[in-house]
């Protein structure tokens, strides 16, 4: 399988480290000459006193380095545990769920410890179970299916930050709705193709949503005429159940209303008062109660079928 090479970026740790390089060659360099032409002048031809002096430098040279790696290498620890520790903070202390999937393995290779108020499970939990057991069907057919258009735009270059919204299972057996924000990187380690990700509880809001679907579509899905008409006469909106008024009228959603009815609904506005009219269809009788909104400049007509 092809795998996309990263290209190198220089950071402030490589210039640093290219910096501590740059010096120890040079200090290296002076240090070599330097001391063989000093040890050439104490030993004033003495070969047994140039080895012994030979034997020292190498030493000094060898501790040098020692306590030089030792430097470097516990500044790095320091670093990259103040890092590690900051990382770790924030996974732990978030209400959204870290997670890193390896996509050459299936697996899970990490999961914060969040998962466990958003599903009921512990991060160890969690990490046992495969993708296609994190997600109920609908959701897994449709992550299968997005993956593959997803993985074949990385390998072409291609880099972007996805969002989904998928359903998992709770422990308890309920269900979650959560918002996916993803991306595709290359472990740079072992070369597999991984998914990094943020899981967001979205259940309360999209049960929001559903509510407010429903409330949307009561007006006409209602078996009463309901209107709604401006303050210039003009109707804004009408239900299926308002044709016969319409019919009387001679009019549709979007044109003016009879005169009659125009002075009625801006009286309506200006008095701020609610009041009935009634309209004879096709040999039956509606009361229509005409409620006035003045803040939003319109006039909310209901209907009712009073026919004896």
């Amino acid at each position: 399988m092809n795998r996309i090479s990263s290209r190198w970026k220089w950071t402030a740790w490589d210039w640093r480290a290219l910096g501590i390089a740059v010096l120890y060659i040079l200090i290296g360099g002076l240090w070599i000459p330097f001391t063989d032409w000093w040890a050439a002048d104490f030993a004033r031809g003495n070969q047994q006193i140039l080895t012994q002096i030979s034997i020292y430098k190498g030493w000094v040279y060898v501790l040098v380095t020692g306590l030089l790696l030792y430097w470097l290498v516990r500044v790095n620890n320091h670093s990259l545990h103040a890092i590690n520790q900051k990382y770790v903070l924030l996974a732990e202390n978030i209400s959204d769920v870290v997670w890193i999937l390896d996509l050459d393995d299936g697996c899970f290779t990490y999961i914060s410890p969040s998962v466990q108020h958003l599903r009921g499970l512990t991060s160890e939990e969690a990490l046992r179970e495969t993708p296609q057991q994190a997600l109920l069907p609908e959701s897994w057919e449709h992550v299968t299916s997005a993956l593959a258009g997803r993985i074949e735009e990385f390998k072409d270059g291609v880099s972007r930050i996805y969002m989904d919204v998928l359903a998992q299972p709770r422990k308890d057996g309920s269900v979650v709705w959560v918002e996916v924000t993803s991306r595709l990187v290359v472990n740079e380690e072992n070369g597999h193709f991984e998914v990094y990700a943020v899981s967001r509880d979205i259940t309360e809001r999209r049960r929001a949503g559903e509510l407010l679907n429903t409330l949307a579509r009561f007006p006409a899905e209602n078996p009463n005429p309901i209107l709604r008409v401006d303050k210039d006469g003009i109707i804004l909106y009408a239900n299926l159940a308002s044709e016969p008024i319409l019919t009387v009228w001679g009019c549709r959603p979007g044109q003016m209303v009879p005169d009659d009815w125009r002075e009625s609904v801006s009286d309506t506005l200006q008095t701020g008062q609610d009041r009935v009219l009634e309209i004879h269809c096709d040999g039956r009788l509606f009361a229509c109660d005409l409620h006035p909104l003045t803040d939003l400049g319109y006039v909310n007509v209901y209907g009712r079928d009073v026919t004896e």
